[in-house]
Formats: C-alpha cells, structure tokens, sequence
C-alpha cells in the first residue's frame, strides 16, 4: 500500500512540473499574409416550365483566397457545370453549359473591431464583389 502511494505521488508531482513548464513557454503567434484554395459541389436548380426533378443539375466551384493582413482579403472563384430548362408547350427538355466568375473583397469585422485572436472560434466576415455570368 506505502508503494502505491509512493508511485501516485511521484505521478503528481511530475504533471505538475510539465504544466508549469509549459506555462513558461508560452510564444506569440504572429499574423502571416496567406492563400486558401477551396473547392464545392452540389446541384443546381433552373426555373421552368418542367417537373423540378428535371431540371436539376450537377454544379461545382473552385475559387482561391488571398488574405493581406487579419482584416482585408480578396476572393476569385468560378463555378459552373451544366443547367437544364423546359417547356410545356411543346414539351421539350434542354440543357446547355454555364459558367460564373466573381471577385470578392472580404472584409473580416471580428478583427477589424477587437483585434486578430488566432484562438477566436468565430468570425463574422462581409463579402463585397461582382461576377460574370
């Protein structure tokens, strides 16, 4: 029993010393300018004249990001694949290519109003762009 209490001391003692010595070492981290590479699937939906089921489509979208610092970033993405019509009268189903382009200014308000905390868990960003379809 004394040797079980010996061992679950020493246990003790030595998580104690590893917490306080990584207390000490405690590094700041620093904002870095980077790139984020993102991809998307999904479908689409064409309004029309034919049953919805029809006219949905496959769609995907790659886009990339630059962030210059904790608060302005810029955003350029392209998506597309394929969209669907159709009419009633006469009844007819066509699908043709489509593709859409933005470019977006990301402007991160989280960190433009407290400050860049790299352990923050939200951040509430406003994206402001155009595109081409």
């Amino acid at each position: 029993m004394k040797s079980l209490r010996i061992i679950a001391s020493a246990i003790i003692m030595a998580t104690t010393s590893l917490a306080g010595f990584a207390q000490d070492s405690a590094e700041e981290i620093k904002f870095k300018p980077h790139w984020s590479l993102h991809i998307q699937g999904g479908v689409s939906h064409t309004l029309g004249e034919a049953e919805f089921f029809d006219l949905v489509s496959p769609a995907v979208q790659l886009g990339a990001n630059y962030q210059f610092n904790p608060v302005f970033g810029v955003r350029l993405t392209g998506n597309g694949w394929e969209a669907k019509g159709g009419w009633v009268n006469p009844q007819q189903a066509y699908k043709w290519n489509q593709a859409t382009a933005a470019l977006d200014l990301n402007v991160n308000l989280s960190n433009a109003i407290w400050g860049w905390n790299p352990k923050r868990l939200l951040n509430v960003n406003v994206f402001a762009g155009g595109g081409l379809n």
